[in-house]
């Protein structure tokens, strides 16, 4: 973006994402011939600093035991870079509240405790069971983390699990996590 003289702006309106409401932060910036720069640079910077994940299993996995870690191997999202889709392991890189969310899914005669473990102790639990057809279960957690804490998904490892967990591209086995208020 360019500024003029008066520290007016000069770019075009597509160089910006086309959302009504930074469009209108936008438009009101445009509007006053002062703090223009900074107020763009703080947008940006905020843009920046978000933490966020989304991460879901391409293939089913077949018979995994207790204490089974699943590495979701697909990446939507990593801003951040926390998520490791060769280990499964979130590493919080700011500390501050996060979100959690997994969505697990199993085939017939099938059932899993599938938990949300934060540095190797249980957060949050949820159970799966189907027997004659496919089904899902949805844990969320929301927790205040420490920087460099690992977080991931796992079968519970006092239970022995039976059948599959299971993802396709109609129903995706997924982990999520944010954070909603992160330190600098």
């Amino acid at each position: 973006m360019n500024l003029n003289q008066n520290d007016t702006a000069v770019t075009p309106n597509q160089s910006l994402p086309s959302d009504p409401s930074i469009l209108s932060l936008k438009d009101s910036l445009i509007s006053k011939p002062h703090g223009k720069r900074v107020a763009i640079r703080t947008m940006t910077t905020v843009m920046a600093d978000v933490v966020a994940f989304y991460v879901y299993l391409t293939n089913t996995e077949t018979n995994p035991g207790p204490h089974h870690v699943i590495v979701y191997d697909h990446v939507v999202t990593n801003s951040g870079n926390g998520y490791n889709k060769h280990s499964g392991a979130f590493t919080v890189p700011k500390a501050g509240m996060y979100v959690f969310s997994w969505t697990t899914f199993v085939d017939q005669n099938s059932y899993f405790p599938i938990e949300l473990a934060v540095n190797s102790h249980r957060a949050g639990i949820v159970f799966v069971h189907a027997s004659t057809t496919f089904n899902g279960v949805t844990g969320s957690v929301v927790i205040q983390l420490q920087q460099d804490d690992v977080v991931m998904v796992r079968s519970e490892p006092g239970y022995n699990p039976s059948g599959n967990i299971y993802s396709d591209n109609k129903m995706k086995t997924t982990f999520s996590g944010w954070c909603i208020s992160c330190s600098n």
